[in-house]
């Protein structure tokens, strides 16, 4: 009697501590899917060398970005609405003078022009849904309302 009492103590402390572990192990794979934040600025700065220099010619000089929904990306950013609420970074490249020459202009007009390009980018996906051109400080001040902004020089 006294063995088998012990036995099912034991059994019982074996069963704790397995239930832990897999409790624990199962925990760990919860972790975010977002990239560590180094291999996501890498990826900024790729982009924006990338987009930049397609509107620009030049290497801009500082890329920023902040992860959102789309909803509220292009209510800030647009003025816009979107019944979507994917999850979005807003990236904000700066630094030179943009000129978009395959943006849609009404006839005779000069292309889109500003000093702030401005794209909506999925974040599974990294593919732009949403861009624009701007001036002046309004972007950076919509983005710092919508979290926590991380920016990145381009070299």
């Amino acid at each position: 009697m006294k063995v088998r009492f012990i036995l099912v103590i034991l059994a019982t402390i074996v069963a704790g501590i397995v239930g832990i572990a897999m409790f624990t192990g199962s925990h760990k794979s919860t972790i975010s899917q977002s990239p560590p934040v180094s291999s996501l600025e890498s990826r900024m700065v790729a982009f924006a060398k990338a987009e930049g220099s397609n509107m620009g010619g030049k290497m801009p000089l500082e890329v920023a970005w902040v992860a959102t929904d789309r909803k509220t990306a292009n209510e800030k950013m647009a003025g816009s609405t979107s019944d979507s609420d994917e999850p979005v970074y807003v990236v904000l490249i700066t630094g030179i003078h943009f000129t978009c020459n395959s943006c849609p202009a009404p006839y005779g007009a000069p292309a889109p022009s500003g000093n702030d390009l401005i794209f909506i980018i999925d974040q599974s996906t990294f593919k732009i849904v949403d861009s624009g051109l701007q001036n002046g400080p309004q972007p950076r001040a919509e983005m710092d309302s919508m979290g926590t902004v991380t920016s990145s020089a381009i070299k």
